[in-house]
């Protein structure tokens, strides 16, 4: 009966210390499959290369109006670009923290239902242990 109630208690133990690593409002470390992840295609579609930036030592006139031109392009392009990444980073964002609710949930309840069987083996081991005193 004592191996019931060190089962339970060491069942107790580690759901406690991975709640404890998983319930503090910074954000944790990344397991090292979840950094081994490959990240999914973004929907925004490719990020438009930006424009070399002209020499304004030598650059004459039109050169400059030319590049100015590409620039003002380019940043048209880029700029819905980086809103849609923006869109996904704060939805990946979300996703990620309801994950962690989830977690944290699920976690707490596996603490409480630990404990519980922790408390029960707890009586139990000492009703009998008074059992065997009394004999």
């Amino acid at each position: 009966m004592r191996v019931l109630a060190s089962a339970a208690a060491a069942a107790t133990l580690m759901f406690a210390a991975s709640a404890s690593a998983q319930t503090t409002t910074t954000t944790p470390a990344a397991p090292a499959a979840a950094a081994a992840a490959t990240v999914p295609a973004s929907r925004c579609g490719a990020v438009p290369t930006a424009p070399a930036a002209p020499d304004g030592a030598t650059a004459n006139a039109q050169q400059m109006q030319a590049a100015v031109a590409g620039y003002d392009a380019w940043r048209a392009q880029i700029t819905p670009n980086l809103e849609c990444r923006r869109a996904e980073a704060l939805e990946a964002r979300a996703i990620a923290d309801a994950r962690t609710n989830e977690f944290n949930a699920a976690n707490a309840a596996a603490r409480e239902a630990g404990a519980a069987f922790q408390a029960s083996s707890e009586a139990f081991n000492a009703r009998n242990t008074n059992r065997r005193r009394g004999r």
